[in-house]
C-alpha cells in the first residue's frame, strides 16, 4: 500500500516534533491579543491563586464568556504561579501542549494506520497545518489544544480496549473523556468517534457494547446542558443567532466546504471570518445554497470509496462527527468560522489524505510534491504565527483580508486605545464607523477616545448619538456619566448611571461609577450601598474594595476598613492610597509596628508621597522617637511647603520637646496656609500664655471660639487670661 521507510518510530517522532518546534517556534515572541486574552488571563482573578478556595471556584463556578474550563483554568493558573503575566511561560504552555497533542496523533495514527511513514505524515500535518496555528498562537485558545490531549488519548485507549477488552483501558478511556470535557465541551462528540471505531474496526454491536457507552452518553448529555445555559448568560449565542434555522443548515453545509477546502489549500487566513451574508438579508448568495447539495454528493463519493477501505471512512466520519458542534448549525459567537475548530477534525482528514497518497508513495515525484507542500505548509504556518503577535498585527490581517468589514476595525481601535495610541484609535474607530455606522460599540469607543483627548464636545456628541441610535446600550449611559462627572453636573451624572443600571443591573463598573458620584455629592450612605453591590458582583476588583475601606476610614468603622484594605492589599499589593489608609486604621488602633510597615511599604514605591511621611511621623511623635518624627515632618515639608498639617504636626513634635520658638514659628505659618485651622489657633494661645504674651494669646482664644464656640478649654484659657476663675 505504501512505500517501507527503514527509520524506526521513534526517529520518526523526533523528526515530526522538530518540525514542528521550528515552525511554531516565533509563538514564544507573541504577547497577548485584545481577543479574549484580557478576560481569561489578564483580568481574571480565578487564575492568579492556587489555593483551595481559587480552584474550586475553577471547577464550580461559569467561567467567563459562558465557558466552563475548569482544566484550562487551572493551567493558566499553573501559568501565573510561575510567570505572572508575562505571556511568555503561557506560549510556551501552548506549544509544549502542542507538541503532546502531535505525539499522541502519531501514536494513534500507528495504532489505525498499516505503516510509521503514514502515522508520521498524519503527525506533520497535524503538527505544521497552517489551519492548526492559531490554536497554538493564541494563549485563549487553549481549550482546544487541552481538550485534544485528553480525545485523542482516549482514542488511543479505546483502540488498545478493541484489542484487549480489558477493564483498564475502557477506565482509562472514559478517565480521558471527563478529563477532556473539563477542558472544552465540544469533546462530547468522542461518543459518536467511538461508536465509529466500534463500526469500523469489526465490534459486534452488542447490548453489552452499548451498555459500555451509557457513561459517555450521560456525561455528554450533562455537559451539553451545561454549555447551552453557559452560553446563553453570556450571550454568545446572539452573534449568528438571529439567523433563520433554514439559513444556518446551508451555512453549516458552507461552513464544512470550506473546512474541507482549506485542508488543501488553506488561504486566506484570518482571526475573524465575517458571515458570507448579513443577517436581515432574505436570500442568502447562491453559493450558500449551493453547498448544501455539494456536501451531499461528496458525501456519496466518500461513502461509496469508503466501502472499499474503512480508514477512509473512519477519517471522513471522524471529521463530519468531530466538526458538527461547531459548524454553525447551532450558531454561536460573532465569527462563522474559526481556524482553531480545525485542530481535532482535522485529525481526520489527515488520515485520508495518508491513505490516499500512500499507494503512490513509491513514486519519486509523488514524494517530491509532498515534500514541496509540507515544506510550502511549514513556511505559512510559520509566517502566521507571527500573526498573532499582538493586537496591531492580528487584527491590522483581519482588516488587510476583510477590507470592507466593520469588525476588524473596531478591534484595531479597541488596542490602540488600551495601548495609549489614541489619534491611531480614532483613525480605526472612524474607519470602523464608515463601514457601519450603527455599530455603538465602536462609537462608544470612540467617544471614549475624545474623552481622554479632553475633547468633550466630540466624546459628548460620540455618546449621545449611541443613545439615539440604541438606547438599550447601557454603556454609553456609563461613559456619558464619566463625562458629566469630570465636567461637574453631577446630578446629571447621577441620572445617567442610575439609568444604566436599570438596563444592566448586573455592571458592576457602573454601581462603582455611581458610588463615586454619590461621593462626590456628600452622599456617603449611598455611596457605600454602591460599592457593597459592585462588590457582590464582582468581589475580587481591588479598587471597589480600596473604595468602600477608604469610606470605612472616614466613618471610623476600623474593623470593616481593615478587612477591605487588606483584601485589596491581597489582590494588588502596590495599591498606595490602600496602604495608606490602612495605615491610619492601624495607628488609630494604636498598632504602631503595623502602621509603620504599611508606611514604609508606601515610600518604598513612591518616596514623595508627602501624607506618608506626615503620618509615619505621628507614629514616630507617639512612641516617642521625636528625632524621626521631625526627620519625617521635615522631609513631607521640602516635597510640600503648602501643606499645613506638616507644619501643625512638627510645631507639636516642637512642643514636645521644648522648642516653644521653633513650635510657634511652625503654628504660625500654618495658619498662613489654612487660617482656619483651629487646632493651631487653640496650640499658639497655649505658648502665648506661657510666655506671658497675654494679648496675643486672648486674640488666638477669640479667633478659636469664632470657629468652635462652645470650646471649653478655650473659655477656660480665656477666663484664666482675665483674672476670672475658670
Amino acid at each position: 500500500m505504501e512505500v517501507k521507510f527503514d527509520i524506526s518510530p521513534w526517529k520518526w517522532l523526533g523528526a515530526v516534533l522538530v518540525i514542528t518546534v521550528v515552525v511554531t517556534l516565533p509563538t514564544l515572541l507573541n504577547g497577548w491579543v485584545n481577543w479574549d486574552d484580557h478576560i481569561y488571563i489578564e483580568h481574571n482573578a480565578i487564575i492568579t491563586a492556587l489555593d483551595w478556595a481559587h480552584v474550586k471556584a475553577m471547577f464550580s463556578t461559569l467561567q467567563v464568556n459562558g465557558s466552563y474550563n475548569p482544566l484550562v483554568m487551572l493551567s493558566w493558573a499553573a501559568d501565573y504561579a510561575f510567570c505572572g503575566l508575562d505571556p511568555t511561560g503561557y506560549h510556551l504552555t501552548n506549544l509544549f501542549i502542542h507538541l503532546i497533542n502531535t505525539a499522541l496523533v502519531f501514536f494513534f495514527a500507528c495504532r489505525v494506520l498499516p505503516s510509521v511513514s503514514m502515522a508520521a505524515l498524519v503527525a506533520l500535518l497535524f503538527g505544521i497545518h497552517p489551519m492548526n496555528m492559531e490554536a497554538v498562537a493564541w494563549v485563549s485558545a487553549r481549550k482546544e489544544l487541552l481538550y485534544a490531549t485528553f480525545f485523542i488519548a482516549s482514542l488511543i485507549t479505546y483502540k488498545k480496549h478493541l484489542e484487549d477488552k480489558s477493564t483498564k483501558t475502557y477506565l482509562l478511556t472514559l478517565l480521558f473523556f471527563v478529563l477532556s470535557l473539563l477542558s472544552k465541551g465540544t469533546a462530547i462528540t468522542l461518543l459518536p468517534v467511538l461508536i465509529i471505531m466500534d463500526l469500523v474496526w469489526g465490534n459486534s454491536m452488542t447490548g453489552k457494547v452499548w451498555l459500555k457507552k451509557l457513561p459517555f452518553l450521560f456525561l455528554a448529555i450533562a455537559f451539553i446542558y451545561l454549555s447551552v445555559i453557559a452560553q446563553q448568560e453570556a450571550r454568545a449565542l446572539k452573534g449568528l443567532g438571529k439567523y433563520p434555522y433554514e439559513h444556518t443548515v446551508f451555512l453549516s453545509a458552507f461552513s464544512y466546504l470550506i473546512y474541507l477546502f482549506k485542508v488543501l489549500i488553506p488561504v486566506h487566513l484570518s482571526a475573524y471570518h465575517p458571515p458570507p451574508f448579513k443577517i436581515g438579508l432574505e436570500t442568502p448568495p447562491w453559493h450558500v445554497y449551493a453547498a448544501l447539495p455539494l456536501l451531499i454528493g461528496f458525501c456519496f463519493v466518500v461513502y461509496h470509496w469508503g466501502r472499499k477501505n474503512r480508514l477512509l471512512l473512519f477519517g471522513a466520519m471522524f471529521f463530519a462527527v468531530t466538526f458538527f458542534p461547531v459548524s454553525q448549525i447551532v450558531p454561536f459567537g460573532m465569527s462563522y468560522l474559526a481556524e482553531r475548530f480545525a485542530y481535532v477534525p482535522y485529525v481526520g482528514l489527515f488520515i485520508v489524505m495518508a491513505v490516499l497518497l500512500a499507494p503512490y508513495l513509491s513514486l519519486k515525484a509523488v514524494r517530491l510534491g509532498v515534500g514541496v507542500i509540507l515544506l510550502v505548509f511549514a513556511v505559512c504556518s510559520f509566517a502566521r504565527t507571527t500573526v498573532w503577535h499582538d493586537g496591531e498585527t492580528m487584527w491590522t490581517d483581519v482588516t488587510k483580508k476583510y477590507p470592507d468589514d466593520h469588525y476588524g476595525f473596531g478591534n484595531l481601535g479597541s488596542y490602540r486605545f488600551e495601548n495609549g495610541q489614541l489619534k491611531q484609535a480614532i483613525d480605526a474607530f472612524t474607519e470602523c464607523l464608515e463601514r457601519d455606522s450603527l455599530f455603538v460599540e465602536a462609537r462608544n469607543n470612540r467617544g471614549m477616545v475624545y474623552q481622554e483627548l479632553r475633547d468633550v464636545d466630540m466624546a459628548m456628541r460620540d455618546y449621545e448619538a449611541c443613545i439615539r441610535m440604541a438606547p438599550e446600550f447601557s454603556n454609553a449611559y456609563t461613559n456619558r456619566a464619566i463625562l458629566f462627572i469630570k465636567t461637574g453636573h453631577l446630578q446629571k451624572a447621577l441620572d445617567d448611571l442610575t439609568a444604566s443600571i436599570k438596563l444592566d443591573p448586573l455592571s458592576d463598573i457602573t454601581f462603582y461609577n455611581r458610588a463615586l458620584t454619590y461621593e462626590k455629592m456628600k452622599n456617603d450612605s449611598a455611596a457605600l450601598a454602591d460599592y457593597s453591590s459592585a462588590i457582590k458582583l464582582n468581589p475580587e476588583r481591588p479598587e471597589y474594595l480600596e473604595k468602600r475601606g477608604l469610606l470605612y476610614v472616614r466613618h471610623g468603622n476600623n474593623n470593616a476598613a481593615l478587612a477591605d484594605l487588606s483584601h485589596c492589599l491581597s489582590l494588588a499589593p502596590g495599591r498606595l492610597e490602600a496602604l495608606y489608609g490602612r495605615g491610619s486604621v492601624y495607628f488609630e488602633m494604636k498598632q504602631y509596628d503595623l502602621a509603620i510597615d504599611d508606611y514604609d511599604a508606601i515610600l518604598l514605591r513612591d518616596s514623595s508621597y508627602v501624607k506618608a511621611y506626615v503620618n509615619r511621623g505621628l507614629v514616630f511623635l507617639n512612641t516617642g522617637e521625636y528625632s524621626s518624627a521631625l526627620r519625617d515632618f521635615d522631609k513631607a515639608i521640602q516635597l510640600d511647603s503648602m501643606f499645613h498639617v506638616s507644619y501643625y504636626d512638627r510645631a507639636v513634635t516642637y512642643i514636645q520637646i521644648g522648642n516653644d520658638e521653633k513650635a510657634l514659628q511652625d503654628l504660625t505659618k500654618t495658619l498662613e496656609l489654612y487660617p482656619d485651622y483651629f487646632p493651631a489657633y487653640h496650640d499658639r494661645a497655649k505658648l502665648y500664655m506661657r510666655k506671658g504674651r497675654r494679648k496675643d494669646a486672648l486674640s488666638d482664644i477669640d479667633r478659636a471660639l469664632q470657629l468652635m464656640p462652645q470650646e471649653s478649654s478655650l473659655l477656660e484659657m480665656r477666663a484664666t487670661l482675665s483674672g476670672t476663675p475658670g
